[in-house]
């Protein structure tokens, strides 16, 4: 799975469609995605190796340095910074609104959109919203109706869930496949829910059977005429998948929290080098010795192989040997860790706009304007794109 996914991540820059790209490697992919946006990815020594293989990556590599949280979540507060008011009234404190509408909308929509907000909570799923698709690449929202309610509400789905999506050449959904394990009866037991919808007929299945999973039957025509959805490719490579907001990076990022990594590392060898002992006849590793390796040792090995980073042992020697200290230059290491990450950064603007605009002596307004020009019109690219789906 791990070969599968470093393959699909490798070719996914070719200017092809990958709407039959397999289910189960997508869903991996998105896993790992998250993961370099909550700053858990390479963790999982074993679930990485076939990417640090593949990039040559140090063995204990981590992300210890993570720009892409901070990416996402600039869009996240950006885009949809505010609140959103049960009217979609301006309030009179100046307090700014999230989602603010033309002066000349009709109170009924008005109305209408803050009923609306309060069922999705809105509030807070419209940063979930942003959130997956900046730091997956895509995101679905499906509008669900329930007339037993007499409610209407949006669902922000996880795009690992989406097992088929079909778009036109607008990007309108024409159809969806959802697809997950739910806990069904008393026993606890697990099942695969689908749901298949497309312009025709909506259908639920429960382990490939028939499921009648709102009270409607488990197939029946759908009364739209159109698919109640919208997927968002944050950045549109112009496939049916979209690529996230670190998207052309990932690369740089490994490379700089590989080196930061070896230097931490480094650091913490030289701090606990190892003790040499005199009046032994030959110079040999302890650690390495038959009578050093217990079977609770290769069981420490296996559960906690992090423990290994600092590991050097114990050299012993005859008598009259010296000891050598191990000896790293940081400032050098230091160095290319700085144009690294100075790299990254150019990269990716917006998570350093505010940092600079408070360092600046003199703010006029200008001068901030040429400094975040490049990223004015990157959040402008993105807040028009999510503002479509809004729409939509």
């Amino acid at each position: 799975m791990s070969s599968a996914v470093k393959t699909f991540r490798q070719a996914f820059n070719n200017i092809q469609d990958q709407s039959d790209t397999d289910f189960y490697i997508r869903q991996e992919l998105y896993e790992k995605r998250w993961q370099y946006y909550d700053n858990t990815a390479y963790l999982d020594m074993l679930k990485w190796r076939s990417e640090k293989g593949a990039a040559g990556l140090y063995r204990f590599h981590r992300q210890i340095y993570n720009p892409t949280y901070r990416l996402v979540e600039f869009y996240v507060t950006s885009i949809y910074p505010g609140i959103l008011t049960g009217d979609a009234l301006r309030i009179p404190d100046g307090t700014p609104l999230a989602i603010p509408l033309a002066s000349d909308t009709s109170e009924e929509i008005r109305q209408a959109l803050g009923v609306l907000w309060e069922w999705s909570n809105w509030q807070d799923n419209k940063d979930v919203f942003v959130r997956y698709a900046a730091a997956c690449g895509d995101v679905l929202v499906k509008v669900v109706d329930d007339p037993q309610r007499r409610k209407v509400y949006f669902d922000v789905i996880w795009p690992g869930l989406v097992k088929e999506i079909d778009l036109d050449i607008s990007g309108n959904v024409r159809g969806y496949v959802l697809e997950y394990d739910i806990v069904t009866g008393d026993d606890g037991r697990y099942q695969t829910y689908r749901e298949e919808v497309d312009g025709d007929v909506i259908q639920y299945f429960l382990d490939d059977n028939p499921y009648d999973a709102n009270g409607y039957g488990s197939k029946f025509t759908n009364p739209y005429g159109f698919v109640p959805a919208v997927w968002w490719r944050f950045n549109n490579i112009g496939t049916t998948y979209g690529a996230p907001a670190n998207w052309a990076s990932t690369t740089k990022i490994d490379g700089l929290n590989d080196i930061v990594s070896q230097i931490s590392d480094q650091v913490e060898k030289v701090l606990v080098s190892p003790i040499l002992i005199s009046g032994v006849s030959s110079v040999k590793p302890l650690s390495n010795s038959a009578s050093s390796r217990t079977q609770s040792s290769y069981t420490d090995t296996w559960d906690q192989p992090q423990k290994e980073r600092a590991s050097l042992g114990i050299l012993t020697g005859p008598e009259g040997s010296k000891l050598n200290m191990l000896e790293m230059d940081v400032e050098q290491a230091v160095e290319l860790a700085q144009k690294l990450l100075a790299e990254v950064e150019a990269d990716f603007p917006e998570i350093t706009m505010y940092r600079d605009v408070r360092e600046m002596t003199q703010t006029t307004g200008p001068a901030v304007d040429r400094l975040v020009g490049d990223v004015k019109n990157r959040f402008t690219n993105k807040a028009a794109s999510a503002d479509v789906q809004s729409k939509k």
